[in-house]
């Protein structure tokens, strides 16, 4: 994001320093680096929002601790941020962990409800399926879930995956389901549109995020704008008061999610709903929109 504010007074390229905003989202990808070059060269004040990157697992990856040049430069760019923007407690503390003396500002995401119109026929299957959206990687717990959901029998409810990763993590992930032989039961849909997630939300029961680190969880707060509860893990913000966000939280592991896919499995359409309609009015009340836009670019 590279926010300019047009001034007559700008008379060189150097000036830029007074009129510009830069924010870069994420730390890692090398395609962020020109800009933090670039506001460094020119004492640019620029915000970063981690997205995540400075919890634990993330820090300590191995791939990174081998680049050390790499992390030399970021650590000096995080250090000389003007703000560095985070979405929860939770990653604030990580970050405050990591660099005690940087200006950490705590915001919020938003979530609204998807337009539904267009999927008024509602399919047989529906509010059958368990849904996991993300990431393919071993930090967002997948493996553990695919075989917590072997273990729990839960095959009534389909498992539905969709998201993208690596070529070998997703050739792992495939041979561990037909290792599993539940090939019959788990869907693996790869990358979806809004419009595509939106139909799938009508055929869902609830959400799974079974993440060991995540900063946020924006698909949590989605998911809950829709009326849809979530199974999420003690790892997440989310584990805070989650009776009154629509979340059930178990630990991050495989007997923690096997015991939260049998609570579900339980579970009455009755209060499933109920989940779902706290859930929304959770999201609705801390996370909508309308107000956290014009909040998120003040506090840029």
């Amino acid at each position: 994001m590279f926010l300019v504010r047009s001034s007559a007074s700008i008379f060189s390229f150097f000036s830029l320093s007074r009129f510009c905003k830069i924010v870069i989202h994420g730390v890692w990808p090398v395609n962020n680096y020109p800009w933090l070059l670039l506001a460094i060269f020119l004492q640019i004040n620029y915000t970063i929002c981690p997205h995540g990157n400075f919890e634990q697992p993330v820090f300590q990856n191995k791939k990174l601790l081998k680049k050390l040049y790499l992390k030399i430069f970021l650590i000096f760019a995080i250090k000389n941020a003007f703000k560095i923007l985070v979405f929860s407690s939770k990653e604030k503390k990580s970050v405050k962990c990591i660099f005690p003396s940087a200006n950490v500002l705590e915001g919020k995401l938003g979530a609204d409800p998807l337009d539904f119109r267009s999927f008024r026929k509602q399919p047989k299957t529906y509010r059958k399926n368990i849904l996991f959206i993300g990431r393919l990687d071993p930090l967002k717990g997948i493996l553990e879930l695919v075989i917590a959901y072997a273990q729990s029998k839960a095959f009534r409810n389909p498992l539905i995956i969709i998201g993208d990763g690596c070529p070998k993590f997703k050739k792992l992930l495939h041979q561990l389901i037909h290792k599993l032989m539940i090939q019959k039961h788990v869907k693996l849909l790869g990358p979806r549109s809004k419009k595509n997630i939106g139909s799938l939300f009508k055929e869902t029961k609830y959400l799974v995020l079974p993440s060991k680190s995540e900063s946020f969880g924006l698909v949590v707060a989605e998911a809950l704008a829709n009326r849809i509860p979530v199974l999420t893990t003690t790892a997440t913000p989310w584990a805070i008061s989650s009776s009154s966000k629509g979340c059930f939280c178990v630990e991050p592991s495989i007997e923690g999610l096997k015991r939260g896919l049998l609570y579900f499995n339980k579970l009455q359409q009755k209060k499933l709903t109920k989940m779902g309609k706290i859930g929304q009015a959770y999201v609705k009340k801390h996370h909508s929109w309308n107000t956290l836009a014009r909040l998120s670019l003040k506090r840029l």
